[in-house]
């Protein structure tokens, strides 16, 4: 199967146990390579924090989370993918046309796809025939 696109929610289901964990390692265990938004590392951490915050984590569970994403990111399990000002206009755009009543952050912006049939670039998997986009220094730690 190609590579697929997951968000920091789904990254974190990968190491943790919380609805729709099985689901999500099923899924993932049937693919090659997760990829995920250049900005995805700080989404990562974030949850990862949250799960501290909540008492649900203990901090040294937030190291091991950490550990084992930037290991995933070394390994090329994870490939953020780079934010480019090409999906920045498109975020521009996506608020500029948005109806008054929509609730969007701008992080989760940066992961809704272009629309069909458009030739936007996009944080989307390669395919086998096209080049692999440049891998992000983010995992580096």
């Amino acid at each position: 199967m190609n590579p697929v696109y997951y968000d920091a929610s789904y990254l974190l289901k990968l190491q943790i146990v919380e609805s729709g964990t099985i689901e999500v390692r099923g899924h993932a265990s049937t693919v090659r390579e997760i990829h995920s938004a250049h900005h995805g590392r700080a989404e990562f951490a974030s949850a990862a924090f949250r799960k501290v915050r909540e008492g649900v984590a203990a901090p040294a569970d937030f190291q091991r989370l950490m550990t084992q994403f930037h290991a995933d990111c070394l390994s090329g399990t994870i490939l953020l993918l780079p934010l480019t000002d090409t999906i920045l206009d498109r975020v521009d755009s996506i608020f500029a046309t948005a109806p008054v009543t929509v609730y969007l952050r701008a992080a989760d912006a940066l992961h809704l796809p272009p629309p069909p049939n458009t030739d936007s670039p996009r944080f989307t998997p390669t395919t086998p025939t096209s080049s692999p986009p440049p891998r992000s220094s983010a995992c580096a730690g």
